[in-house]
This record gives C-alpha cells, structure tokens and sequence, in this order.
C-alpha cells in the first residue's frame, strides 16, 4: 500500500491542508523550518492508520470531537482507497461515503506506518522506546538506510 495523499481536514494547527505524494516517485522527504508542521503530519498519519489518540495535543485549533484526517492510498493491485479519520472510540474510519468501514480496510497500511516512522526516527520524533520499533537512523550511512527502508518495504 502506498501513501498517494495526505489531507489534514482539521487537525493541529492546520484545516482543509493536502499533501500530494507524487506517485511516480519513489521516497518522500518533508522538510522545513521549526514549527513549520513536520511532526503535525506525522501524527495525522499515525492517526490516519492506527487512530487518533484519546488525549492529543492536536485539538487547540479544532474542537477535539471534530478532528478529522484523511487520505488516499494506492493498494498493491491498483485500487485507490480514500478514507477519513474522526476522533473518537468507535466507528472512526470512514470511507468515501462518510459511513463507517472496517479497520482491517488498512491492515496494509501499518507497513506505510513503519517506513514512515523508521525513517522518520533520525529527526528524534521517535526513540528506541517508540512502540512502532522504529531504529535511530543517525547511525546509519547513505547505503544502509536504503537497504534498512527496502527491507521494510518488503515486509
């Protein structure tokens, strides 16, 4: 499965903001000054696949019960999956339809978490104790990182 967008409805400090991942590129970096956002993506990610959390820092611009992410993946024949993330407890992912779907809908999403995550681990968002696994990458060079993301991605 493979993150084609990334759409932070109400979330953070953000509204009605997309992210657009190419699909004719291979790796996607996100880069930017202090406070720019970067690890606001990162959570709405984690709470696209996983959920958004019941205590989140996330809910100072948005009403809590209003946060909203959502996203477009492309699955590995082809289909285009496009869901939306409310916070809350219960029937939380929803389809394009605004119903209600299973989450075994982004099982393969989690495999889109972990490169994300692990390669989002040299930027200290993560450490060791992180519950996705993710590795500290600053003690990698070039070519084992490469190796490190393509082992993942075959996982």
């Amino acid at each position: 499965m493979r993150l084609i967008s990334l759409d932070l409805i109400a979330f953070g400090n953000f509204t009605d903001r997309r992210l657009v991942f190419p699909e004719d590129k291979g790796l996607h970096v996100i880069y930017g000054p202090n406070e720019a956002g970067k690890s606001t993506c990162m959570r709405a990610l984690r709470g696209l696949l996983y959920g958004i959390p019941e205590t989140t820092m996330d809910d100072f611009l948005h009403e809590s019960k209003r946060l909203r992410v959502g996203g477009t993946l492309l699955r590995s024949d082809g289909e285009r999956l496009s869901v939306v993330r409310r916070k809350g407890r219960k029937d939380t992912l929803l389809g394009s339809n605004g119903q209600p779907i299973v989450e075994d809908t982004l099982r393969n999403g989690k495999k889109v978490a972990k490169v994300i995550e692990t390669v989002c681990a040299g930027c200290g968002v993560c450490t060791s104790t992180c519950p996705c696994g993710a590795i500290q990458l600053q003690h990698f060079t070039d070519n084992q990182l490469l190796a490190e993301v393509n082992v993942l991605c075959q996982k």
